[in-house]
């Protein structure tokens, strides 16, 4: 009934989403029978067993409304591109129909590495079989979260074809997760040691999701064995794995060599979001532009600072996900009339809850005003639409990126800081080295530092020299050179590690790394 329904929904801490859809299930305008699936669902969650009690609700409310011919339910999980036009999926897809079929993306982006050239055939075979079957098939996705890069790209995929309502975990104050909790306890084959002390079990935050009280239930079951059953083991010793220590994104923003003015203007777009969010219930317009333009020459550490500036205002609840989705000109311009918006605009849902990061955004403008163009006035739309739950981080050569904002005279407007990233200085660039040489366990003799500051005196003046990717470039070409030498020099068998991690002035050099600029070379034969 409605009723058991909304009760076992809420006995599973469900979300105001996961209400809200069991109401429109038993609603009385619909009739009990079924026509087709007017709407199939994604459900997110830490844990596995938290999605699938959603997903085991949802299907029984169908069912009980006639909404589903069949309770039969297929699960599609650990997927690879070896799906691909399998005859086996495709037989799998034609038997559930009347039914549902569930797949499971998990939270993590090891799978991508997987795919490789064939991910994108994966998305477009799953899309295909979805289409076919989504009048006579439920269709019901479990994302557990962290999101994966192949989860967002899939369901995103499946969304231009079938309407997908979001189930979210919801929270619930601590008495009601201690309720679940006692439930689980109940339902489970240890609901004879039931007794559970609260402080035991560290419960001190005002509210938790089901997956938190599914974690804390299988801590609880883990621990209860060896205290509470199997007492020859409360005492004895096991193994523990060691936790290394890892910074937080801030704090290697503070790390990293140079931009002072970066990092303030960083704290500053903080400062300025919390109190926005602080304002939030009390300013009559609350949401701002976030969007930014970074400008600097290669090297000096825009994408790095995107990609920590996201993991920053993750931690401080100013983007859901905080992933960056990077792209460029041929990640955003199709190649024929009217895919460029097309793929625009999945860049964007790609970027919910993140940062969207183009790259040489000048490389757009087009002279010829074709597809190049199409692009900027899409994006310019797009981020309007996703103005609340996408930043859009422009960056390219300071001189380059003024065309840029000047083809769309909604560009400048839509755009809260300019962040400008400078060349850095000799000394910067010389403590870059040392960073590198110290991370890598090297050292130096004191003629190649002698060298290798002359030659930086020298590169800061050539425009466009590379900043910390020469750097970098130059200590990789130094590591070849050493090791070249040290081959040359003989009695490479028992050598020492202090000769082995040791660079002199020999193996730093300034050739090929500086390209050759305006150079004119002849291809043919001379007299």
């Amino acid at each position: 009934s409605h009723e058991d329904a909304i009760k076992k929904a809420r006995n599973l801490m469900g979300s105001k989403a996961f209400l809200e859809e069991v109401d429109r299930i038993y609603s009385t305008e619909h009739p009990k029978c079924f026509f087709g699936h007017p709407v199939h669902y994604k459900i997110q969650a830490l844990e596995p067993s938290a999605a699938y009690e959603t997903a085991n609700l949802l299907i029984r409310s169908l069912y009980s409304n006639g909404r589903l011919q069949g309770r039969r339910i297929e699960k599609i999980s650990g997927i690879t591109e070896r799906c691909c036009n399998n005859d086996d999926m495709r037989n799998l897809f034609y038997q559930a129909q009347g039914g549902t079929v569930i797949i499971e993306f998990f939270g993590n982006n090891d799978v991508e590495s997987n795919y490789a050239s064939g991910y994108e055939q994966v998305v477009s075979f799953l899309d295909e079989l979805i289409e076919k079957y989504n009048n006579n098939v439920l269709f019901i996705f479990i994302e557990l979260l962290p999101r994966s890069e192949f989860a967002k790209n899939c369901i995103n995929k499946f969304a231009e074809n079938i309407d997908v309502i979001n189930i979210d975990e919801g929270k619930v104050e601590q008495n009601v997760a201690i309720q679940y909790l006692k439930q689980l306890i109940e339902e489970s084959v240890l609901a004879e040691y039931r007794n559970v002390d609260c402080e035991e079990l560290k419960l001190d935050k005002k509210s938790y999701t089901a997956s938190e009280m599914q974690r804390i239930f299988n801590k609880w079951s883990k621990d209860s064995l060896k205290s509470r059953v199997y007492t020859a083991y409360s005492k004895c010793n096991t193994i523990k794995s060691e936790i290394l220590p890892k910074g937080n994104a801030y704090e290697q923003l503070q790390k990293m060599v140079g931009l002072s003015k970066v990092k303030e203007l960083v704290d500053q777009i903080i400062a300025t979001y919390r109190i926005q969010k602080v304002k939030g219930g009390y300013a009559a317009e609350t949401q701002y532009a976030k969007h930014m333009l970074f400008t600097g020459n290669p090297g000096t550490a825009k994408t790095t600072v995107a990609r920590l500036l996201a993991e920053i205002l993750k931690e401080n609840d100013v983007l859901e996900t905080g992933e960056v989705i990077e792209c460029g000109r041929a990640d955003l311009v199709g190649r024929y009339v009217g895919w460029t918006a097309k793929e625009v605009k999945a860049k964007f849902r790609r970027a919910q809850g993140g940062i969207l990061f183009i790259d040489e955004a000048y490389s757009l403008v087009d002279n010829s005003g074709s597809f190049g163009d199409e692009a900027i006035n899409t994006i310019v739309q797009e981020m309007e639409n996703h103005r609340d739950n996408v930043i859009v981080i422009f960056a390219g050569y300071p001189d380059k990126m003024k065309s840029f904002l000047n083809k769309n005279e909604g560009l400048r407007s839509r755009i809260a800081f300019h962040v400008d990233f400078p060349d850095y200085t000799e000394d910067e660039l010389m403590e870059i080295m040392n960073y590198m040489l110290q991370e890598r366990g090297y050292s130096i003799s004191t003629k190649a530092e002698e060298k290798i500051g002359e030659i930086f005196h020298e590169v800061v003046s050539i425009p466009e020299f590379g900043n910390g990717r020469l750097v970098r470039n130059m200590l990789e070409q130094a590591i070849m050179k050493q090791s070249s030498r040290l081959f040359r020099e003989g009695n490479i068998d028992n050598e020492d590690k202090q000769r082995l991690f040791y660079l002199i002035d020999d193996d730093f050099e300034l050739q090929n790394l500086i390209p050759c600029r305006n150079k004119h070379i002849t291809i043919g034969f001379g007299a």
